[in-house]
C-alpha cells in the first residue's frame, strides 16, 4: 500500500497514466492576482498570484488522462527571476543539502495537490486518494524549482507518503504576458508500468517579492497593464500524452 501511495504522490504534479480515447479531461481554473490595481511598463506593480484548477472527466466516474505539459499564460504580467536569490533542483534533490540549505528568500510560493491512484488497466478504479505539498523556489535564469513532498507515513489527513522530488519549470516574457511551461518528468507521469495517478485538484500561490536593482525597486512578478475591459485573462493549456490539448481560461478583475 505504501508503494501505491508513493506512486500516487510522485505523480502529484501530473495527471494520470495511459491515454484512454473514450475519456475527456474537463478543467475548471480558479485564481486571483493582488493587488487589483495594475502598473505600466515604465512603472510596474509587484503582484502575488494564486492559480488553481480542478479536473473531472466526461464520462463521469473515470480518472483523467495523462498530461505531459502544463502551460500557464498570465496576461500583462512579467517575471524578474535573475534579480532574486535562487535554489536549483539539484540542491533540492540532494539528500545532503535539500531545502534547508536554500538561500533565504529563494522560497517564493507554496501549494498543494490531490491525487487519485489506481491500476493503469482500469480507469474506473481508485485505490487511494492523497494530498502532497508543494514549495516553489526561484531557480534563476528564467526558471522556477518545484519541490513536491508528503509525509514519511500515512496520516489521518491523507497526506501522501513520498520521497521529495524537485523539477524545473520555465518562464518567459511575451508581448502579451508571462508564459510558464511545466514539462512533467516521465517518472512523475509513470512511476511504474502498471499504476497511474490522477491529479484532481491543484492550488499554487506565489507571494509578492521585491528587491532593488541599481536603486530601482523590482518585483519577482510584476503587472505592467490591464486590458481596456478591466479583465485580465489567465489561460492554462494542458497537453496530453496523446498530443491532444485542452485549454481552460479565467478572467480576473484589474484596473
Amino acid at each position: 500500500m505504501r508503494q501505491v501511495l508513493l506512486i500516487a504522490t510522485a505523480l502529484v504534479f501530473g495527471v494520470t497514466g495511459a491515454a484512454y480515447a473514450a475519456v475527456s479531461n474537463v478543467y475548471v481554473v480558479s485564481g486571483k492576482i493582488t493587488p487589483v490595481k495594475s502598473g505600466t511598463r515604465a512603472r510596474p506593480v509587484s503582484v502575488a498570484t494564486t492559480i488553481g484548477y480542478t479536473v473531472s472527466t466526461q464520462p463521469k466516474g473515470e480518472r483523467p488522462n495523462v498530461v505531459k505539459t502544463v502551460q500557464i499564460t498570465i496576461q500583462d504580467v512579467r517575471a524578474n527571476t535573475n534579480a532574486f536569490k535562487a535554489c536549483g533542483t539539484s540542491r533540492l534533490n540532494n539528500p545532503k543539502e535539500g531545502p534547508a540549505t536554500c538561500p533565504k528568500g529563494s522560497l517564493v510560493g507554496r501549494g498543494y495537490f490531490i491525487a487519485e491512484v489506481g491500476p493503469s488497466k482500469s480507469q474506473k478504479t481508485v485505490a487511494a486518494t492523497c494530498r502532497a505539498e508543494l514549495g516553489i523556489y526561484n531557480r534563476g535564469d528564467r526558471t522556477l524549482s518545484y519541490y513536491v513532498y508528503g509525509a514519511p507515513t500515512v496520516t489521518k489527513t491523507g497526506e501522501c507518503p513520498l520521497a521529495p522530488l524537485a523539477f524545473a519549470a520555465t518562464v518567459r516574457d511575451t508581448s502579451s504576458g508571462l508564459v510558464e511551461t511545466i514539462k512533467l518528468p516521465s517518472v512523475v507521469r509513470h512511476p511504474t508500468a502498471a499504476t497511474d495517478a490522477s491529479l484532481t485538484k491543484a492550488v499554487v500561490s506565489v507571494t509578492r517579492h521585491t528587491t532593488k536593482v541599481k536603486g530601482k525597486k523590482v518585483g519577482l512578478l510584476e503587472s505592467f497593464g490591464c486590458p481596456v475591459n478591466h479583465q485580465r485573462e489567465i489561460k492554462v493549456k494542458f497537453t496530453l500524452e496523446s498530443g491532444k490539448s485542452v485549454l481552460s481560461t479565467l478572467l480576473l478583475p484589474c484596473r
